[in-house]
């Protein structure tokens, strides 16, 4: 704001609000195809059944979360998939927010949280949960504790955001059996028969028809609480001429940024 800086790399949401009304600064965003979500650990008994898993998303209030939380500045997440690819199925079973009581006695989940900065996000997140009969315990701890803990299968939910896109390779990388990022023990043969379905595809049809059975897998089998796309600002001085291409970071443009010419000072007689 006072000129001392010609781009700010990321604005967090309070900053955007901050930095909208001065002309000397554009606030430009884009829509990360990363997805804010809490990874499960199906491998615990009380996370085993489907129907729970799908009852947490129904739980999830997303647009509140945005509006809320992300100051509007995310996508509801309403699927698995990057609603920006080019085969995602917008006919396909989707995430809607259907609160529903959960069994009689109330269950108690422990959430990791490896960045100060989603306390906030989480503690949203359990006062949803509550209304279903759930109790999100929220334990924030160094990355290094969270490594260890994740290795060890020691936590219900993992709270963070993560790369789901553009390509499904990411989608794979986090739901495929013995997958590498595939850290709470998910396995589920319709999503691996889709996978299966996806690599054989021979044209585009059979490609789509893939996602399409991947989508409606991940929705009767949940790995995951699926809440939102975030997005990303950045802030530069109106000094530069700045291409904007829909969709795309603006750091793909840096080298086609130009200086704005200076008003020419008009002499007086």
């Amino acid at each position: 704001l006072r000129g001392q800086a010609d781009m700010l790399y990321e604005v967090g949401p309070d900053a955007n609000e901050i930095l909208q009304p001065p002309k000397a600064v554009r606030v430009i965003s884009h829509l990360r195809n990363y997805q804010y979500m809490g990874i499960l650990n199906v491998r615990q008994p009380k996370l085993k059944d489907p129907g729970f898993r799908r009852a947490l998303n129904a739980a999830i209030d997303r647009q509140s979360l945005v509006s809320d939380v992300l100051k509007g500045h995310a996508l509801p997440a309403d699927s698995a998939i990057w609603p920006s690819n080019w085969a995602y199925d917008s006919t396909a079973p989707a995430f809607k927010y259907e609160p529903q009581k959960v069994g009689g006695v109330r269950t108690t989940l422990s959430c990791l949280l490896g960045e100060a900065a989603l306390e906030r996000f989480a503690l949203a997140l359990q006062q949803q949960l509550q209304r279903i009969g759930v109790d999100l315990r929220c334990e924030l701890t160094s990355l290094d504790v969270v490594s260890e803990r994740l290795s060890k299968g020691d936590f219900d939910m993992f709270l963070s955001d993560f790369q789901m896109g553009p390509s499904l390779f990411q989608t794979y990388r986090n739901w495929g059996t013995g997958a590498s990022r595939n850290m709470g023990g998910y396995s589920s043969p319709k999503v691996d028969a889709a996978f299966d379905q996806i690599n054989a595809s021979a044209n585009e049809d059979e490609y789509r028809a893939g996602v399409a059975a991947l989508q409606r897998a991940i929705y009767e089998d949940p790995p995951a609480i699926f809440i939102a796309w975030s997005e990303r600002a950045r802030a530069v001085s109106t000094r530069f001429d700045v291409p904007i291409e829909p969709g795309r970071d603006i750091l793909g443009t840096l080298r086609q940024w130009k200086p704005v010419p200076e008003p020419a000072l008009t002499g007086q007689n």
